[in-house]
């Protein structure tokens, strides 16, 4: 193991440095006693050269990582051919430098001009919207890692750099993995305040190495971003971490971060959700990648109903997606239509209907799906009825009734068929509702049908004038009832229903006694009393037609009503 020191001494020697760009150039000092500037981290030392114009960091290991040669080689052959731009291309050399009479490997390349990212949100913790934006980018390279399978390895503050053009840079590629270093052991486990307690455990590196930093790292600047007051309150300028330690790791839930979070935004709950669900799992191969659990909880597709009356309803599909590159809506599987991030819809399909919202990533293998399933039924159809309108106290009654799509039928409480009758001998009394209770698959709803009584007409006195009697011995009646022809002439002919029925029952003669006013007491002769008798008996006879013609009258409107 090399010590800072040795390496310092060799390099005030040109000659101990044998990377052939490096050596062509001097390296950087400052300060009255020309220090050498350099910087510190993990298992290495970067020392910033100029060459030829250029600024280039060398970098020298203080301790043994295994087999450098075989990795460093092969993740510079790998990382040049992905071209990814969040890293620097670099040269690994076996040979770049001597120290104390022994050659050394190092690594060499252009210099990263750029602030780290904790400065960087204490800089601009005011400017919500430049925050925000570097939030984007952050995840939008964590789907570049994701999709190529890589992983830093070592994700903290001091690795990951914002150029003056506000754009993502990593540095320290000691522990970066790649697909061709499969195999190979983890060895740099970083800082343990950006690492899953497990990750101490963890044998071999993997594409899952950066999971649980990357989210740690995403809800710092997006907490900061929504309250700007975190940067002060958790220290964070000057400070090794972010808002997150690993105490807080052990009790999380507890944690003065955790419930300070909570205070913030639905998103922020969401990514402290997936945190504290990252912190339940015992092995970092088991976490999934944090942009593909926020993406899928921030891709809604809902209906305002799950289930609909046929032909009669319709629902409405509502979608709202964050991040993509497409998004399809299908039916059934027959696809419907493109969709922006945000729409709805009406529906009212014939059928059973499974809507499915298809959000294509360039950075997933697959598109995420979000399902939503319309059930569409008939409503209850019911006829409910009575054989007759109107009755009399005493008539039978029959209850009919014919039910489609129906789950239940009840009838004074007790469960009945969908074709159906009720016969009620003793008949009804009064004007009666009578209720049949119908259950389809959206509610019960009650079905009435009344039935009404007809009124029974009461027949009071008849008045008759008492006669005049002359010599001529003629009867002179002031008929209240007049008939011409058989047609009723005094009386309007009723319409067909309830209310002028009752009209015509009072307007009715009455009849029960002709009072005759007493007459002065004469003699008359035997052939005039039977001529008054023949009047009077003739007179009777009409009054009794009358009658019978009305109480005829009467039949013939009670039977049509009832049909």
């Amino acid at each position: 193991m090399l010590t800072i020191t040795q390496i310092e001494n060799s390099l005030q020697s040109p000659y101990a440095i044998k990377d052939p760009v490096i050596k062509l150039g001097s390296p950087i000092k400052k300060g009255i006693r020309s220090k050498l500037v350099k910087y510190t981290g993990g298992f290495a030392v970067v020392f910033p050269f100029r060459v030829n114009g250029e600024q280039w960091s060398f970098r020298c290991w203080t301790a043994d990582l295994g087999n450098v040669e075989r990795r460093l080689t092969t993740l510079s052959q790998g990382l040049n051919k992905l071209q990814i731009p969040y890293f620097t291309p670099f040269s690994y050399e076996s040979e770049g430098i001597e120290v104390d009479g022994r050659l050394y490997p190092t690594t060499r390349m252009k210099w990263i001009e750029g602030t780290p990212i904790n400065e960087y949100l204490c800089e601009n913790k005011n400017n919500p919207e430049l925050l925000y934006k570097l939030a984007d980018d952050f995840m939008q390279m964590c789907k570049i890692l994701h999709k190529n399978k890589i992983a830093h390895g070592d994700l903290q503050h001091g690795n990951i750099l914002i150029n003056p053009l506000g754009e993502i840079r990593l540095i320290d590629y000691d522990s970066v993995y790649i697909p061709d270093l499969k195999d190979s052991n983890d060895v740099v486990k970083g800082l343990p305040d950006y690492q899953h307690p497990a990750r101490k455990e963890n044998r071999y590196a993997n594409e899952k190495l950066d999971y649980f930093s990357e989210l740690v790292i995403y809800i710092t600047i997006m907490a900061i971003a929504e309250n700007a007051s975190l940067v002060r309150k958790y220290q964070l300028k000057d400070s090794e971490k972010m808002l997150f330690s690993a105490d807080d790791y052990k009790d999380f839930e507890n944690s003065k971060i955790y419930l300070d979070l909570q205070q913030l935004s639905k998103k922020i709950k969401y990514l402290l959700s997936i945190l504290k669900d990252y912190l339940s799992k015992t092995s970092i191969l088991d976490l999934e990648a944090f942009d593909v659990l926020y993406a899928r909880m921030l891709a809604t597709l809902t209906l305002s109903k799950t289930k609909i009356r046929k032909e009669k309803e319709c629902a409405q599909l509502k979608w709202e997606v964050i991040s993509a590159d497409r998004i399809v809506l299908f039916a059934n599987g027959k696809e419907l239509q493109e969709c922006d991030k945000q729409g709805f819809l009406d529906v009212n399909p014939g059928s059973d209907t499974e809507y499915c919202l298809k959000i294509y990533d360039g950075n997933l293998d697959k598109p995420e799906e979000r399902k939503a399933t319309l059930l569409v039924r008939p409503e209850a159809i019911v006829e409910f009825f009575a054989d007759k309108d109107y009755t009399l106290p005493g008539v039978p009654l029959k209850l009919s009734w014919n039910v489609k799509y129906a789950s239940s039928i009840v009838f004074d409480g007790k469960e009945k068929k969908p074709n159906d009758s009720v016969k009620i001998i003793e008949g009804i009394e009064q004007e009666t509702e009578f209720t049949i209770s119908v259950t389809d698959e959206f509610e019960t709803k009650e079905h009435h049908v009344k039935v009404r009584m007809l009124p029974i007409p009461f027949v009071q006195t008849l008045l008759v004038p008492t006669p005049e009697i002359e010599d001529s011995v003629n009867v002179i009646a002031q008929m209240p009832i007049q008939f011409k022809d058989t047609q009723l002439i005094s009386l309007e002919t009723p319409t067909i229903n309830h209310v002028d029925i009752v009209k015509v029952a009072q307007q009715l003669p009455q009849i029960t006694t002709i009072p005759i006013m007493e007459t002065p007491q004469i003699e008359i002769s035997k052939s005039i009393i039977e001529k008054i008798e023949d009047k009077l008996n003739g007179y009777l006879s009409q009054v009794q037609n009358v009658l019978s013609d009305t109480l005829q009258k009467f039949k013939i409107l009670i039977n049509s009503q009832n049909k």
